[in-house]
């Protein structure tokens, strides 16, 4: 390069701090424009205050410039570098002034050219400044200016043409579709990724997510690609249907569910969304752990909360109205709080915190204005009577909040809860504030002197403003009224067991065995357990220890017995293992095993009632609502499945907690309907028991009942059919569906309401007859109302073939919807005109085929309700004990009688009866009764014989029970016996009081869970005769099996002699002279013991034994009464008054023993009673 640019110039320069210097120096020295020194290189170190130019060639024009510098040529080359002078001319200077004067401008001598020219390709990295010195050389003209245009070049612009083309082509070709992708499950999508996935593939394609559907713009083969990528990936997606509660399903189902997704889900950082569709609500996501993820955050953000309502009046009030109004009202976002009302229950769904604050608010509500009663124990009724007449001040603060009514040695106050707390407060002051005393006059004449003296008392009022009344003995209403608690729930099951519902402490609850839970670690150390445990005292414990070492190791779901003690007021505790609610299955199995065995121990052991908790709830972790509702259901099953043999009377469900009592409620409604007899705590449940019939059915009177071989109640009542409790009622309408129209039909729709027509009317029935139309029992206690369209009665044949067929068919619907009891009416007997013997008829007729054809499994009660008003109907109530031929009343409930030589055996359901000969001192049954005096001392006959064998303990303990007041039956222990206890009675021959001594026997027996009882001849004064009946002794109890039982108990008592030594002799004595047909035994106890007397004092005096003789005499059937009451006489000898022996009548002062022979004349086909006599 040195070769080439060889004319060195040196620089000097006055200022180094000039920006781009080297760029400035080669423009001022290369640039035509400004001197004409032409190409060179510029040498330059920066800092350096000298520059070294070298140019191509020697001369340069310098100008006016703009730097101020000296230039000489350096000294080191001016040998080599000075040119020689030519001649004319002067030699340079050494320095030139940088100020000179420009040279001649030659631009006019240019020729005319473009004023425009373009250099392209020009590298990125060339500077704009040396562009210009490049044109500088290339033009001569200086005028000029120079733009730059890094970014354009001739390749750029090929790209860009090409993409303006491809551009427009997009535009001219590009079209939008839709397609059915909502935008939350797209958001879903993009967050997978697949938004990037197709912008990477397409990235002109443009995707827009407007509800309710995706629109995609771009061209047609990439809408197509981009489709079926979008909806692959939506079939794709995981679903399942979203498990909540049904009010939250109903809620979601009301909302939008982009809403709902951005609310519930978006918002939250969930990735799933909603999909709502019809009745169905799902949850989509990409994976099976965000499906989940949803489900779970779901569930804990939405909830359900459930408000039993103690009075469905409180629902009426406008306040309530205004209250669900404000409520719902303040809360307008998505997924509000939802408030559903129905006659038992409250229910708020939504999200959960608001949920909680409303349900509190509601609750509140609900219970404070609940209409109950409460009931101030007084002391006795003179201050009751004090405070209602006299002393009024208290009324004052009460009058206008709750109503007041007075009862026996109670008052008792009604109203809403908050004023009935607070007005209680009130009385209770007013009660203690009353000074009370009693006064006890024992001299005689006393209480006649006050009676006819009246007017002592109202002295005595007027002078002390005292009040003085006359009772008879203190009072003790406190205790009366705490032992008769208040059912909140009851009903009768068809079989008869009360099913009913009870606040109470179970710990004070008066009840055969109660239910005790515990845990698997068989520790009675919380909750119920616990306090039973504190009540029972230690033994309990150990007792309970001696029977698991005996069961061994305890399982959930299993259960043992024991006794009671302490001051529990129950006789017996079954303790079950609760199970753990951890997998609901297998939980809820095992809670219906625990309260199926409870129920069976208690049977088991001879209790007929008996108390369950809310098993499994609290520490056992069961769900509130399903703990007591699989109770309810296991106790139906059972009482369902057991029907013909369950031997308890009472199943109550008995908590101390109010939320576990109103669920139990609400488990009971919902499983036994409208069966109730509608207790609640406004109406106290002060009556005395009454039948199960009208129990059951709601009449005022059973006029009957019977059951048929197959186990079907057929009940005949008189009362109102709208008021029966029986799962369905019978209702009769005409053709045009009218309810107005008829009597029964009218009562039936007042007591249902209006909108029992309604339901009919939506049927859209034909109305032909025959014809069944079932609805809604309304306001009814029933569940379901049949209405029947029967014919009138024109041709009597199609009539009543009509008429029976529609019986039919209702028993048949009842039994095909598993109901379990049904009312009928006396269709068809009114406007219908059917003769009322006609229907009756029909009716028994129809009920016993039914059950011979069917064997209903269900439909175990068919109660035939007759109005009271219709004398006729109820007059040909007399055949219906005829009209049942097959059922078990006409035969009696005994099975059929087994015999041998020493024994004889009948079968009342599970009750076994024997009647064998033997020692009664042998026997092995768990009691032995013994038929003794008042003094409990007698000692002849079985007493003597009891009383031997017992030995001596025995007798002593009889000795101290009779020197204290007792009921004439007292219990002792069985000394020497087999048995576990001795019964010993006060013992009559009034067959009355003999009947009377059986039956309270048998009581003592049940109240002491035993299960075989002895009994001897009471009466007969025999030691080797005794009757032995081994049964479950709950079944005395039912008032007709009581009846037949008695009956039965008669007949064994006269039969007994059939196979006695006096039965033989005089059967083989007989027979030489006439057959007999029967030979029946009677004797007066009393009549016996005088003439055993005189017998032993004639054999004494005779010196011998042979002083009897027969006598025989004939009578009527009418004296029998008489002779066993006074003995024979001649004045009851009639016209068979044949003497067979000794010839001529004899009267016999004394002859107690006798027995009827039914002889048959010769000349007579009639039957004769023949008297045999012992003289």
């Amino acid at each position: 390069m040195a070769g080439v640019h060889s004319y060195p110039l040196l620089v000097e320069l006055e200022e180094t701090n000039i920006p781009r210097l080297k760029i400035k120096l080669v423009k001022y020295f290369q640039s035509k424009k400004s001197n004409g020194g032409g190409e060179c290189e510029v040498e330059y170190e920066n800092g350096s205050r000298t520059a070294m130019l070298r140019f191509r060639r020697e001369e340069g024009n310098l100008e006016k410039g703009v730097l101020k510098l000296t230039v000489r040529l350096p000294t080191e080359e001016k040998s080599s570098r000075v040119r020689k002078p030519s001649a004319g001319k002067s030699n340079p200077t050494g320095k030139v002034e940088t100020e000179t004067e420009g040279g001649d401008d030659d631009t006019a001598d240019e020729e005319p050219c473009s004023t425009s020219a373009v250099l392209g390709n020009i590298l990125d990295n060339t500077n704009q400044e040396f562009l210009e010195m490049l044109v500088e050389n290339i033009t001569k003209s200086h005028d000029f200016t120079l733009e730059f245009f890094p970014d354009i070049s001739s390749k750029s612009l090929s790209e860009n043409i090409n993409k303006i083309a491809k551009k427009i082509h997009r535009e001219k070709s590009s079209r939008t579709e839709e397609i059915k992708v909502s935008p939350s499950v797209f958001h879903l999508l993009c967050q997978d990724g697949l938004m990037d996935k197709l912008l990477l593939v397409y990235p002109e394609l443009k995707l827009s997510p407007e509800s309710p559907n995706l629109n995609i713009t771009g061209l047609g083969e990439e809408i197509n690609a981009a489709s079926k990528v979008i909806l692959d990936a939506v079939l794709a997606l995981k679903r399942q249907n979203l498990e909540v509660d049904k009010y939250v399903l109903e809620l979601l189902k009301d909302e939008q569910q982009e809403e709902l997704t951005d609310a519930l889900l978006t918002s939250h950082q969930i990735n799933a969304a909603f999909e709502i569709s019809g009745n169905r609500v799902q949850l989509l996501a990409v994976s099976d752990r965000d499906l989940s993820h949803a489900q779970d955050h779901l569930g804990q953000l939405l909830t359900t909360q459930y408000i039993n309502v103690e009075d469905s009046n409180v629902l009426k009030k406008p306040e309530w109205q205004q209250l669900v109004s404000h409520l719902e009202q303040a809360n307008s976002k998505p997924c509000r709080t939802r408030i559903n009302t129905t006659a038992q229950q409250v229910v708020v769904s939504g999200h959960k915190e608001r949920v909680i604050k409303v349900q509190h608010q509601l609750g509140n509500f609900l219970t404070q204005n609940a209409h109950i009663e409460e009931t101030v124990v007084v002391k006795a009724n003179a201050v009751v009577k004090y405070l209602e007449d006299f002393n009024k001040s208290w009324m004052e603060k009460v009058k206008d909040k709750v109503r007041v009514s007075y009862r026996n040695e109670a008052i008792c106050l009604s109203g809403s809860r908050v004023n009935v707390t607070h007005c209680k407060t009130v009385v209770e002051g007013a009660v203690s504030a009353v000074v009370f005393d009693s006064l006890n006059v024992y001299k005689s004449g006393v209480k006649k002197l006050f009676q006819e003296n009246e007017t002592y008392f109202s002295t005595i009022k007027t002078e002390t403003d005292c009040l003085v009344q006359l009772v008879d003995k203190p009072g003790g209403g406190q205790d009366n009224v705490k032992q008769v608690p208040t059912p909140l729930y009851q009903l009768k099951m068809p079989g008869g067991v009360e099913i009913a519902v009870y606040k109470a402490d179970m710990c004070s609850y008066p009840i055969e065995a109660v239910v005790s839970p515990f845990n698997q670690d068989l520790k009675h150390s919380t909750g119920l357990a616990a306090a039973l445990l504190k009540a029972a005292g230690p033994q309990l414990q150990d007792e309970f220890y001696k029977m698991k070492k005996t069961k061994g190791q305890l399982k959930p779901g299993d259960c043992v017995i024991t006794d009671a003690g302490g001051t529990l007021c129950c006789q017996k505790v079954i303790h079950a293992v609760a199970p753990k609610y951890e997998k609901p299955l297998q939980a809820s199995a095992q809670l219906n095993k625990v309260v199926k065995g409870s129920l069976e121990f208690a049977e088991a052991h001879g209790c007929v009632s008996v108390a369950l908790p809310s098993i499994g709830r609290g520490m056992r972790c069961f769900p509130l609502k399903q703990c007591e509702l699989t109770i309810v259901k296991a106790v139906k099953e059972y009482c369902y499945e057991n029907y013909d043999e369950i031997t308890l009377q009472k199943i109550h469900f008995v908590n101390n907690d109010d939320i576990a009592v109103q669920d139990m409620v609400a488990a009971a409604r919902q499983e036994f309907g409208n069966l109730s007899d509608s207790h609640s705590q406004q109406t106290p449940h002060l009556t005395a028991p009454t039948q199960p019939v009208s129990q059951s059915t709601g009449s005022d009177l059973c006029l009957n009942r019977v059951q048929t071989k197959e186990g079907v109640d057929i009940v005949l009542t008189k009362g109102n059919l709208e008021a029966s409790t029986t799962e369905v009622i019978v209702n009769t309408v005409s053709s045009d569906l009218d309810l107005n129209r008829g009597a029964v039909s009218q009562a039936i729709l007042r007591a249902a309401g209006p909108k029992l027509q309604q339901l009919v009317d939506a049927q859209g029935a034909t109305g032909n007859v025959g014809e069944i139309i079932v609805t809604d029992g309304c306001q009814l206690k029933s569940k379901q109302v049949f209405h029947a369209i029967a014919p009138h009665y024109k041709d009597q044949a199609t009539s009543e073939k009509c008429l029976q067929g529609l019986f039919l068919d209702c028993l048949d619907m009842a039994e095909n919807n598993n109901l379990t009891s049904i009312s009928l009416p006396a269709i068809s007997t009114g406007d219908l005109c059917f003769p009322t013997t006609v229907v009756a008829s029909l009716m028994l007729d129809t009920i016993l085929e039914f059950s011979k054809m069917r064997h209903p499994k269900h439909l175990k009660m068919i109660v035939i309700v007759l109005y009271p008003a219709d004398t006729q109907c109820i007059q040909v109530r007399k055949k219906f004990p005829n009209a049942s031929g097959n059922s078990r009343s006409t035969k009696g409930p005994f099975s059929k009688l087994t015999s041998n030589s020493d024994m004889h055996e009948t079968k009342m359901g599970n009750v076994t009866i024997q009647v064998v000969t033997g020692d009664i001192t042998k026997e092995t049954t768990d009691i032995i009764v013994n038929s003794s005096n008042e003094s409990f001392s007698l000692k002849s006959g079985v007493s003597k014989a009891i009383l031997d064998a017992a030995g001596k303990a025995v007798e002593v303990e009889c000795h101290n029970f009779s020197a204290k007041s007792n009921p004439g039956m007292i219990m002792t222990q069985p000394g020497n016996l087999k048995c576990k206890k001795i019964l010993h009675v006060v013992g009559d021959s009034d067959p009355v009081k003999i009947n009377k001594v059986v039956q309270d026997a048998l009581q003592m027996c049940v109240k002491s869970s035993y299960t075989s009882v002895s009994f001897p001849a009471i009466g007969t004064g025999e030691i080797y005769s005794c009757m032995s009946c081994k049964f479950m002794i709950w079944e005395i109890y039912i008032p007709y099996v009581k009846h037949f039982l008695n009956l039965f108990l008669k007949s064994l008592f006269h039969n007994k002699a059939n196979k006695s030594s006096k039965h033989k002799s005089t059967s083989d004595y007989t027979k030489k002279h006439f057959s007999s047909s029967q030979i029946e035994r009677i004797q007066n106890p009393g009549l016996w013991k005088s003439l055993e007397i005189k017998k032993r004092e004639m054999e004494l005096r005779n010196g011998h034994q042979n002083n009897e003789r027969r006598l025989f005499h004939g009578t009527c059937d009418g004296a029998v009464p008489n002779i066993n009451d006074r003995g024979f006489n001649r004045s009851y000898a009639g016209k068979n008054g044949e003497i067979f022996v000794g010839g001529g009548c004899v009267s016999v002062p004394i002859a107690v023993f006798s027995l009827i022979l039914m002889l048959p004349r010769v000349t007579e086909l009639a039957i004769n009673t023949l008297f045999q006599n012992q003289l």
